[in-house]
């Protein structure tokens, strides 16, 4: 990695790693040079509303302060299917309400944020206090399950997106594309997107 001037800033886990918290995998992790920790996605039984909610708010409350003490932060990475509603409210809102950002962060996903119905704009601005990571994914008009497209190939507006992102000191703007574009190699959608984001002036 040190050879190819790349960084490891962020290694995405899992619910069983998180109840597991092992101290040793933790110390690697920061010996890579990791900084933060997404949780990738949590099953519905432990989302808020179902039968795991609160043995899982239990061990994120434990794994977030361990890892902390191995200057790791502990995030989480939403879907559209955390906008799903239990008693009136997105489940994602609630367990953002049920846990302080010291404990766990908002890795939000663009792509998946326009897919539920929301404004991806919007949803980082309510948000971005605790949203160190920025998913960039771009989409069909259908949505990110209906097709995902490189960055400025879809219907996501990333122009304002990126603009509020760097004026409230964002640490890292991540691309993602689950599938390439149809006709495109993954390193072709890698490069357009890149230079998409370059002639928005970001570096």
């Amino acid at each position: 990695m040190r050879n190819n001037d790349l960084q490891v800033f962020s290694i995405h886990t899992d619910i069983h790693e998180v109840i597991a918290c092992d101290a040793e995998k933790l110390n690697y992790y920061a010996a890579l040079g990791c900084r933060y920790m997404p949780i990738s996605a949590l099953p519905d039984d432990r989302l808020p509303g179902g039968d795991k909610y609160e043995e899982t708010l239990c061990a994120i409350r434990n794994f977030s302060e361990t890892a902390q003490g191995y200057g790791i932060k502990l995030l989480y990475h939403n879907h559209d299917f955390d906008f799903e509603k239990a008693g009136g409210r997105y489940k994602l809102d609630i367990l953002y309400s049920d846990l302080p950002a010291s404990i766990l962060g908002a890795e939000l996903d663009t792509c998946w944020i326009y897919t539920a119905g929301e404004s991806p704009l919007d949803y980082y601005k309510k948000y971005s206090d605790r949203c160190p990571i920025l998913h960039l994914k771009d989409c069909v008009p259908e949505g990110g399950r209906k097709g995902f497209r490189e960055l400025g190939a879809g219907v996501i507006g990333f122009g304002l997106i990126v603009e509020e992102a760097k004026s409230r000191g964002l640490d890292w703007l991540c691309i993602e594309q689950d599938e390439p574009t149809p006709g495109k190699t993954s390193m072709e959608c890698a490069r357009d997107s890149y230079t998409f984001l370059k002639n928005l002036g970001i570096f």
